[in-house]
């Protein structure tokens, strides 16, 4: 009954642990660029806490033998806090152990080292790997230190001269299923928080969207009549006689509402990007057409853009809108690269996914820059509104795809669009985007 107790105690407090970790991150106020500042502190923080509270109050199924889930807590710190989290948790639970006296502490440091020498190798997989795939990683890691320790428990118990019987193997059995089932446990409630939390983020993010583009159509309505009528007169003023200083300050009138009725098309682009067209679309010559318009433009910037793209990759959309938001894509990758660079496009199906990735070789963003990336008025450019990346996110959210941004300051950034697998049987159409 004292080793139920335990045990249920050591799950309880994995629980709360997890739990505490994702109500600390919702609470915070300041956004998630600076949340993900203090992440590995709290993941610390907790999993050590977690750590010597489990053993502090293990459970005893054995005489003289105590056991406790202190792997759950160690793993978990380690696969979602990286190495250097990691190896200070390692040294908080040799410290403690050393506290806590009694035989086997050389033995906890043998297995243990053991232990997170593994999970190391296995650390940036599960970071970059599915939900599935975190699963079976964090199951097996489980299940091999719960197994280490049993056969270590084995051979200091054959030294001392005690005989395993059925229920000494029950028992072990039953630790390592336990693990297993613990950290099954643990994982999948840490990726529903984390699910939840960037459904959250999302819902957030669209109402301000949605605002936004409310407020855009109905303002560039209003401001483009006045705009076109000033134009036109500028115009005919222009075309009268006029000293060439004057001409020259009407050419400048000109392009400046040019561009301001440029931007007023990337407003409306965004509050009203219905999809006019649902055509089949051959996505790797869409993006071999839309790379030969910006070839012009990275030649003058000195970007040499390379190509892999697979044959048959169909798609279901608006081939002019999808030109746009590619066209826009690739003149950022080109623009971030002001001392000249490589621009890779490689286009590929993966399960039923159609995949662009767009890397550069160029300046590369920092957190807190991803995280404001495709918001109105926030560029990396100098002169840059913000506005034609906020509408490529918006044509591709459309055509029910999503955009990927990896990047690391100095090294560069790749932009993932995904979409949607058409059918092959489909007939495809390829439209000019002009």
């Amino acid at each position: 009954m004292v080793g139920i107790q335990g045990l249920l105690l050591n799950i309880f407090l994995i629980l709360c642990s997890i739990s505490l970790s994702f109500l600390i991150v919702l609470n915070q106020k300041r956004g998630i660029a600076r949340i993900k500042k203090k992440r590995k502190f709290v993941i610390f923080f907790l999993a050590a806490f977690t750590i010597i509270l489990c053993m502090s109050f293990p459970f005893s199924v054995l005489p003289g033998y105590v056991y406790d889930l202190r792997i759950i807590p160690l793993l978990l710190g380690m696969l979602y806090g990286g190495y250097l989290v990691g190896g200070i948790l390692t040294g908080v639970l040799f410290l403690y152990r050393y506290y806590l006296g009694g035989d086997g502490f050389f033995t906890t440091i043998y297995a243990y080292s053991i232990i997170v020498c593994i999970a190391g190798i296995f650390m940036s997989s599960y970071k970059r790997g599915t939900t599935g795939k975190k699963f079976l990683i964090g199951l097996n890691l489980s299940f091999f230190a719960a197994f280490l320790v049993t056969v270590i428990s084995y051979v200091r118990m054959s030294d001392l001269g005690v005989m395993f019987d059925k229920d000494t193997i029950t028992f072990f059995t039953m630790y390592c299923l336990l693990h297993v089932v613990a950290m099954w446990i643990a994982i999948y409630i840490i990726e529903m928080m984390h699910e939840n939390l960037m459904l959250r983020k999302e819902m957030e993010q669209a109402e301000k969207m949605y605002v936004l583009g409310e407020l855009a159509a109905s303002i560039a309505h209003e401001i483009r009549n006045p705009m076109t009528v000033i134009r036109g007169f500028i115009q005919l003023l222009n075309n009268q006689e006029a000293e060439k200083k004057n001409q020259d300050y009407m050419k400048l009138v000109i392009n400046e509402l040019d561009r301001a009725e440029s931007i007023i098309e990337d407003y409306l682009s965004y509050a009203r990007p219905q999809i006019e067209k649902n055509e089949t679309i051959e996505m790797g010559e869409l993006v071999k057409q839309i790379s030969n318009i910006i070839e012009g433009f990275a030649i003058m910037e000195n970007v040499k853009i390379n190509h892999d793209i697979q044959d048959a990759l169909l798609v279901k959309g608006d081939s002019k809108k999808l030109g746009q938001a590619l066209l826009n894509i690739l003149k950022n990758g080109v623009e971030a690269m002001p001392g000249g660079g490589t621009l890779q496009i490689h286009s590929y199906k993966r399960d039923n996914c159609v995949i662009v990735d767009i890397t550069d070789t160029g300046v590369g963003m920092g957190r807190e820059e991803l995280e404001r990336l495709g918001n109105p008025f926030y560029s990396t450019k100098d002169k840059g509104t913000g506005l034609g990346l906020m509408v490529s996110y918006r044509i591709i959210e459309t055509m029910n795809g999503k955009v990927q941004v990896y990047s690391k300051k100095g090294r560069g950034t790749k932009f993932s669009i995904l979409l949607p697998a058409a059918q092959e049987s489909d007939v495809v159409f390829q439209h000019d985007i002009g």
